[in-house]
C-alpha cells in the first residue's frame, strides 16, 4: 500500500511520521501514525520490522515495518496529510517515483 502526501506529492512512500517525545517505542509510533493517517488500528504485535535506513531529509533514521492489511480494508484518510493511497504490486511500486529510503525498503522484498 503506497501513499502520496500533500507535503511531498512528487514521491510515493508509506504511512509514517515522527516519534512523540518521551518513551514512545518505534512500533507504537508506527501504529499511531497508521491510525492517524489512515484510520486503521493495528496492534504493535502485528508489525514486523523490515529495515532501518538513513532519513531522506537530514539526520536521523527511517524505520520500516510490514503488516498484513486486507485489500478490502476501509480507510478513513487524514486528507490534510494524505493526498492519495494506492495498492501496488512490488514491480509497480519500484517503477513510480519514491523516496530513497522507500526504495531501499522495497528492494528488500526482491529476494
Amino acid at each position: 500500500l503506497m501513499t502520496r502526501s500533500h507535503k511531498f506529492p512528487q514521491s510515493w512512500g508509506g504511512f509514517g511520521g515522527g516519534r512523540e517525545p518521551g518513551d514512545e517505542s518505534l512500533t507504537a509510533t508506527a501504529v499511531r501514525e497508521l491510525r492517524e493517517e489512515s484510520g486503521l488500528s493495528l496492534s504493535p504485535e502485528s508489525l514486523t520490522f523490515v529495515l532501518e535506513t538513513p532519513y531522506d531529509f537530514g539526520e536521523g533514521k527511517v524505520h520500516f515495518f510490514e503488516a498484513m492489511i486486507p485489500s478490502d480494508a476501509a480507510f478513513t484518510l487524514n486528507e490534510q496529510e494524505i493526498a492519495e493511497i494506492r495498492w501496488m504490486s512490488l514491480s509497480e511500486a519500484l517503477s513510480v517515483p519514491v523516496f530513497p529510503a522507500t526504495d531501499a525498503c522495497l528492494k528488500r522484498f526482491l529476494a
